[in-house]
């Protein structure tokens, strides 16, 4: 407001100088504007010059202030401009942690073979069994602790650890040396065609033996094929300085002769005195008596517990028969249903039969368990 005062008044007052209007302080009287009408003329114009200098000069200094009062500025209100933002996907940074202890992989387990189940059918035996599945007796009892190899019953279901040559390691490449040797093989033909084989064995040692196996191997006729059967005992346990004889069964063949026949021995284990497995028992009394035909005997006697305060769940008696040429031609066992007690007897009486030669003798061996 202070710089527009001055220049409006230079602007009225150069403006009345054009029109030659003055201030009434700068005007002649009319005296002087007759008598000196030249000079007055003179005035005017001169005045016009200084009214034009000073206006001059207020419009330079009215420059020089503004120029250096501050300037204010209205904001001008810029338009509002609708920007569509169009997403886009971007990979997401993941940031991966390192463990101090690295884990080692836990290796998977290998796989085991599925065991099977098989059925005993007549003419089985562990030892057969075994050989069937190429796999040892030894695993096959460890398999199956609560069945006896010598007791075993007709639909008895047996579990077959293992299958396949992977388990042919496991049968002994040669017989345990306990001193148990086997006798001559007799094998004769039945009525069906079938064919069974006897083997006596022998334990001359001065401990018990027990799991004792063969193969009996039988030659075709005319012809170099041999076949073979697990020869098993009816029993588990051999006594010192006693024998047994082993079995084996032969299904119906025309291609086998009975007559060449041949045994070996598989196993034979050792059994340490005061195994409590096994309970010491005798036999009171033992008889047997051959009927008239030779081809059957009846055997008998008296079982005894000879230790105190014992209890067997499991008595068995096993009959060998022999012929006059001292070859076995006969073997049954008899199994008892009811316990034996220290302190009491078991009486048995059961029939043993021969597979073709009349029988001479009967020897009797007994075993019980707990």
């Amino acid at each position: 407001m202070n710089l527009i005062r001055p220049i409006n008044s230079a602007i009225h007052f150069y403006s009345m100088s054009l029109r030659g209007v003055l201030p009434a302080t700068m005007q002649s009287s009319p005296r002087d504007r007759d008598c000196f009408g030249k000079e007055r003329l003179a005035t005017t114009t001169r005045l016009r010059g200084y009214s034009l200098r000073i206006f001059a000069l207020l419009v330079f200094g009215a420059l020089i202030l503004s120029s250096c009062a501050p300037v204010l500025v209205e904001p001008t209100a810029s338009p509002t401009v609708l920007v569509e933002l169009v997403p886009y996907h971007t990979a997401t940074a993941t940031t991966t942690p390192t463990p101090l202890n690295p884990a080692t992989p836990t290796p998977l387990p290998s796989p085991t073979a599925t065991p099977l189940t098989y059925t005993v059918q007549t003419g089985d035996s562990f030892l057969g069994i075994a050989l069937r599945y190429k796999i040892s007796v030894a695993s096959l009892q460890s398999a199956n602790p609560k069945i006896n190899p010598n007791s075993m019953s007709i639909g008895t279901a047996l579990i077959i650890p293992v299958q396949g040559a992977a388990a042919q390691a496991d049968i002994p490449a040669s017989p345990t040396p306990v001193g148990v040797t086997l006798g001559k093989v007799h094998c004769a033909a039945i009525q069906d065609g079938a064919i069974w084989c006897f083997v006596p064995v022998y334990n001359g040692q001065s401990i018990s033996a027990e799991s004792v196996s063969a193969v009996i191997r039988i030659a075709g006729k005319g012809s170099a094929k041999i076949s073979s059967q697990p020869g098993s005992a009816p029993l588990d346990l051999i006594p010192a300085k006693s024998k047994l004889a082993l079995s084996a069964y032969f299904p119906p063949s025309a291609a086998l002769a009975p007559d060449q026949a041949s045994a070996e021995l598989l196993t034979a284990l050792p059994v340490l005195s005061g195994d409590q497995r096994y309970l010491p028992v005798k036999i009171d009394k033992p008889q047997y008596q051959v009927d008239p035909d030779g081809l059957s005997a009846r055997a008998s006697g008296k079982l005894i517990l000879t230790v105190n305060k014992a209890k067997a769940s499991k008595v068995w008696v096993a009959a060998v028969a022999y012929d006059q040429a001292g070859d076995v031609v006969g073997l049954r066992r008899w199994e008892s249903n009811a316990a034996l007690s220290s302190g009491g007897g078991m009486s048995f009486t059961f029939e043993v039969y021969s597979i073709d030669e009349p029988i001479s003798r009967v020897d009797l061996l007994a075993e019980a368990r707990p």
